[in-house]
């Protein structure tokens, strides 16, 4: 019996380590920061690629900012393309795709996510936060000098992609599924169900109630979806 109990204990112990272990990581992915990028050798900024950019900064939720650019596409009568990138992942990582998207784009814009690269946001809250981090920056797109004229698409990869996804759901929610379209209005209602049935729905949610009320960016801001 005594060495059973010495076998529960052991157990719960290592279980609670490797669970610590687990959201330290979590919350704290590998920065892709600049210092980074010049070690790999990969490019630091959107003229290492031959694009055109200016840099920007983003405010996120709590008062923390995060470091980005806006890229000058080469298709005057295309959309806005904002890219949210993966865990562990960054702005300058982002940069790889700007291949592909800076043709079909009027302006790409990256950033870098709470908890990943240059951002002062100390820690990833692996979407629950950065959904309304995302919304704000729509928000802040559409206010800037050059607003994104009703034409924003949203391209997410990995952790980038839920958070993309999230967003949608949430916008279409408060503001109205009729504006976004067919397919779109279809695929906002499945991703609100979805992440409202979830435990990690039920926090953002909260935040997103908290932070946006009634966000500004208006459905119809958001013309499409690209997530991989």
């Amino acid at each position: 019996m005594g060495l059973f109990v010495l076998f529960a204990v052991a157990a719960v112990i290592v279980c609670a380590v490797v669970s610590g272990v687990l959201v330290y990581a979590m919350l704290n992915p590998p920065r892709k920061t600049f210092a980074v990028a010049v070690a790999k050798g990969g490019a630091t900024d959107p003229a290492d690629l031959g694009w055109s950019a200016e840099p920007i900064t983003f405010s996120l939720t709590g008062g923390s900012s995060s470091p980005g650019w806006i890229i000058d596409g080469l298709e005057p009568s295309g959309p806005t393309i904002l890219v949210v990138h993966g865990f562990g992942d960054s702005r300058f990582g982002a940069l790889t795709w700007t291949p592909l998207l800076i043709p079909l784009a009027r302006r790409v814009v990256v950033f870098d996510l709470r908890g990943h690269g240059d951002s002062e946001a100390r820690y990833c809250q692996q979407g629950g936060v950065e959904t309304v981090d995302l919304i704000g920056v729509l928000d802040q797109l559409n206010g800037s000098s050059e607003p994104a004229d009703g034409q924003v698409v949203l391209f997410g990869y990995s952790m980038g992609a839920v958070i993309a996804i999230a967003a949608l759901g949430w916008i279409a929610m408060r503001l109205g599924f009729g504006r976004l379209g067919g397919a779109m209005t279809l695929l906002a209602a499945v991703i609100l169900v979805l992440v409202s049935l979830s435990p990690l729905g039920l926090v953002m949610t909260a935040a997103l109630e908290n932070r946006f009320p009634r966000p500004n960016v208006m459905p119809e801001n958001v013309a499409g979806i690209i997530v991989l």
